[in-house]
């Protein structure tokens, strides 16, 4: 069986997917007077990786840029209550 998968997204996009998780997670758990550092840090990481996936999508490769998005906010959100309505469309 031949793989049918293709990978679409950047490796700068999967590190920044990946790494904005670690670092939501990381100021989740540390929060508290004791890790005050390391939690604000965490949060300026957070929001520079915010400035970076902006910037990318605006200027970066092909299927990282904005304007490569499938469908608009409607048209998402629209699906989003079909799939809860149990009437979404597979694909």
């Amino acid at each position: 069986m031949a793989d049918t998968s293709a990978r679409i997204w950047d490796l700068p996009l999967r590190l920044f997917h990946w790494s904005w998780a670690a670092t939501f997670a990381a100021a989740w758990l540390l929060e508290g007077d004791r890790t005050l550092y390391w939690h604000l840090l965490a949060g300026y990481l957070f929001g520079a990786l915010l400035l970076f996936r902006l910037a990318w999508g605006l200027a970066g490769t092909t299927w990282a840029r904005f304007s490569a998005f499938a469908y608009g906010p409607g048209r998402a959100l629209g699906y989003r209550k079909a799939v809860l309505r149990g009437e979404a469309t597979r694909y």
